[in-house]
């Protein structure tokens, strides 16, 4: 823009001398072109922008991270002139982690039918990230004026973590700590033998030991007994979202999302409990829409520094009700070790630590180090392999 107006600024200087020096009627129709041509261009610029609609909004609400998705610009100009120039200046922010950046686009803008163009984004970490047009800028066709507006416009896309499934295991065994099952399955099978599911035909591969044999000498055929599936939610996972870092926080994200999958995966029910800004949640996950619907919620959410005291004491009396308690979070504190010297505080926690084990977190996870805590560290960006040969 600044060099329009140079050019601009000498051509009316040579306009002016050559009016003073050459009197005539060229001189002075040339001068007076040069004045009146900015406001020509600026008022028919006016008109067109008047006329002018933007629309925004993302291509999927939804993507791994570190995949592209489009951002969709849709202007439409309703004149019969069109706009020499539009820049279109974007702000992303992801919400989870606090990442800012801005990005820019140029476009001139024509007459007629909608007009849609494509941005690509991507966003390194996980979280919602909002893009918001934070100013819309139209140039005159002399680039000399520009017209900024500021709409009210945004469009979200979430950009979930990658889960992917550990090599972990699951000791059933030490579930079995007398806290019986309230629900049961009513459409598939499992061991629980408190609690009767059918009884049906021999099949082969049945052990025998399931065979109910009065009811088989009764009716002269082999029955089979089949045991209850237990669901209630065995196993709490809770998320702590603080780390030292943005690369930390996504490893928290990332290890939460596998881990929950490898419970998914071994149709084992569990909840998922984490602090946000409107208070403490906590939802049972049986399926995968469950584990989507905590998600969503999640990555909308944002980091903290100084509430993890207040997320372990509203989690207390839940961590009680479950065989199996996960704590994931990415900084160890002194209210954490408060939190479990506390002598009330009974319940056995696995810590999965995520980020870098420096001096003072090392100082810290000594602190932990009991009968009823077991900690794990999981270096950045190594989830998969940081649980690998985890046992619950």
């Amino acid at each position: 823009m600044f060099r329009y107006r140079f050019f601009y600024t000498m051509a009316l200087a040579a306009a002016l001398l050559f009016y003073l020096f050459f009197t005539g009627y060229l001189s002075f129709f040339l001068l007076a072109l040069l004045l009146l041509l900015p406001v020509v261009s600026f008022l028919l610029t006016v008109l067109a922008v008047c006329k002018t609609e933007v629309h925004m909004e993302t291509g999927t609400p939804f993507v791994l991270k570190n995949d592209v998705f489009p951002l969709r610009i849709t202007m439409k100009n309703e004149s019969i002139l069109p706009i020499a120039q539009a820049e279109l200046r974007f702000t992303c922010e992801n919400s989870l982690c606090g990442e800012k950046r801005k990005e820019t686009l140029s476009l001139p803008v024509g007459t007629g039918p909608k007009r849609t163009v494509e941005y690509q984004l991507s966003s390194q970490y996980c979280g919602k990230i909002t893009t918001e047009l934070s100013a819309l800028i139209f140039y005159d066709y002399l680039g000399i004026f520009r017209i900024k507006r500021k709409p009210e416009i945004s469009a979200v896309c979430y950009a979930a973590p990658l889960a992917m499934l550990p090599d972990a295991q699951f000791d059933d065994r030490s579930d079995h700590s007398g806290l019986e099952s309230s629900t049961y399955s009513k459409i598939k099978p499992g061991d629980d033998p408190s609690e009767l599911f059918q009884i049906r035909t021999y099949r082969e591969g049945d052990r025998l030991r399931s065979i109910h044999w009065k009811l088989s000498t009764r009716l002269d055929e082999l029955m089979v007994k089949e045991f209850s599936l237990p669901t209630d939610s065995r196993v709490l996972v809770l998320a702590e979202l603080m780390a030292a870092d943005m690369d930390a926080l996504d490893t928290v994200v990332e290890t939460l999302a596998s881990f929950s999958a490898f419970l998914l995966d071994r149709e084992i029910v569990h909840s998922i409990g984490w602090y946000g800004e409107s208070g403490y949640s906590e939802t049972r996950i049986e399926t995968g829409d469950d584990q989507a619907a905590v998600f969503h919620a999640l990555l909308g959410a944002r980091s903290y520094h100084s509430k993890p005291y207040s997320f372990l004491s509203a989690v207390e009396n839940s961590m009680e009700k479950y065989p199996h308690v996960i704590y994931i979070t990415g900084m160890l504190t002194d209210e954490l070790t408060r939190f479990r010297s506390e002598p009330e505080n009974n319940v056995e926690l696995k810590i999965l630590y995520c980020g870098k084990m420096d001096e003072p977190q090392k100082a810290m996870a000594g602190k932990l180090d009991n009968s009823k805590t077991e900690l794990l560290e999981i270096p950045v960006g190594t989830t998969q392999a940081g649980l690998s040969g985890f046992t619950l």
